[in-house]
């Protein structure tokens, strides 16, 4: 192994260590711990979602950084315990507490012994791709809103505020109107 994977495996682990220890102090709960209570796993769960989806650490890590730690794991449940967060998620509300407590800049890719360079940065690619997506999908509902909202405002600009219920009242009066216009056809 050269040196550079060394030094980036060695960043995974420290990363690990501190997101660890803070979702320690924050639940009280040792997730490291050999045990399958509920609530150990709902937090061991959240870890390995955090170490996988944020950090961008492979299975194998995460495994070696439980072991590590105490707790036996190998990369099969690691999966498991990621593939099962969502569903742990919904039934305990902490958990959603607890990961949105943890920020990220952006995602980081740090080189593994069993990823290229070329493959982190395929990853990077088709990250920032998926985001740009949901920007451009957010911008045009955020544009419409907006164009929405400009009608409203001017609509009712001028509007002296003694009139405002009277005009309020119409407007209530006219939408009933085309219900039950609409209700009559059918």
């Amino acid at each position: 192994m050269n040196k550079r994977k060394k030094e980036s495996i060695s960043r995974n682990l420290q990363i690990a260590e501190k997101i660890g220890n803070r979702l320690l102090m924050m639940s009280d709960i040792n997730f490291f711990r050999n045990t399958r209570q509920r609530e150990y796993v709902d937090i061991r769960s959240l870890m390995v979602h955090i170490l996988y989806n944020k950090v961008k650490m492979p299975w194998v890590r995460i495994a070696e950084y439980f072991e590590e730690n105490g707790k036996k794991m190998d990369h099969a449940t690691a999966m498991y315990l990621e593939k099962a967060y969502e569903e742990n998620r919904d039934r305990n509300p902490r958990l959603i507490e607890y990961e949105n407590s943890f920020k990220f800049e952006k995602t980081i890719y740090l080189p593994t012994e069993d990823t290229t360079d070329e493959e982190q940065i395929y990853k990077m690619y088709l990250d920032l791709k998926k985001e740009y997506e949901t920007l451009k999908t957010n911008c045009v509902g955020y544009a419409k809103s907006a164009i929405k909202d400009k009608f409203v405002n001017d609509f009712f600009i001028g509007i002296p505020a003694e009139k405002f219920d009277e005009v309020m009242k119409k407007i209530t009066q006219l939408k009933k109107s085309w219900e039950w216009k609409e209700a009559l056809k059918q």
